[in-house]
């Protein structure tokens, strides 16, 4: 830190991550939180602080601990008393150990038929959605009074109606979902990956919020 800094005059900006994922049982603030302060040497020396130590083993369920992030706040002032802390991010945490791979190259085959069973699923009960729907607002007969009003004459099983309408159906999903297989068409996110974050949100924050009303979330003692 340059001579002309004062001690008492640093001030430290600290953003922590809502969900963070780790391998190790042994979490430094490090782990947990992203760190700026104008004093270098003693930013590195808070990264290193131990945070929190899991049991080496883990079970069938992933290990979880809530924090507040005062405690943190208190866990760094123990080691300097002075320092101005600004917190830019959320006010709680969640520490997950888990032993899955969370950004998985290969699905396992477990995984693979999971997703396979889940994709027909899928397609089947969208199809049986798609004709009921179409057998409710009598699509057969709004498609046979269409054609006879502009052609004149009986529509046959399969007109350009039915092609027309297929093509449409088929080309709005790709446009709605912004993908297809991997290939997607914007940079923009698409609404399975918007209702995914926002479940991931709201599963976040009910999660914290249990945890508080029963007293499980570390903080400042």
């Amino acid at each position: 830190m340059s001579e002309h800094i004062k001690k008492s005059e640093v001030e430290l900006n600290l953003k922590v991550t809502p969900h963070v994922y780790v391998k190790n049982p042994k979490v430094l603030l490090k782990d947990v939180a992203s760190i700026e302060c104008v004093d270098k040497e003693m930013a590195e020396k808070i990264k290193q602080i131990h945070l929190h130590e899991f049991s080496e083993k883990i079970g069938k369920n992933d290990q979880l601990e809530f924090f507040s992030v005062l405690k943190l706040m208190e866990l760094i002032h123990q080691e300097f008393p002075t320092l101005t802390i600004n917190n830019i991010g959320p006010t709680e945490f969640i520490i997950e150990r888990t032993k899955k791979d969370m950004n998985p190259t290969k699905l396992k085959g477990a995984d693979l038929a999971k997703l396979w069973g889940l994709c027909i699923a899928v397609f089947f009960g969208s199809a049986f959605t798609i004709m009921a729907f179409h057998n409710d607002i009598g699509l057969t007969e709004v498609f046979q009074k269409f054609y006879t009003q502009i052609m004149g004459s009986e529509k046959p099983l399969f007109s350009e109606l039915e092609f027309s309408y297929t093509i449409g159906i088929a080309a709005g999903i790709l446009v709605f979902f912004n993908h297809f297989g991997k290939r997607k068409f914007s940079q923009d996110p698409t609404p399975i990956q918007v209702e995914m974050t926002k479940f991931k949100q709201d599963m976040d924050t009910t999660l914290l919020e249990n945890a508080t009303k029963k007293g499980h979330t570390q903080d400042v003692s």
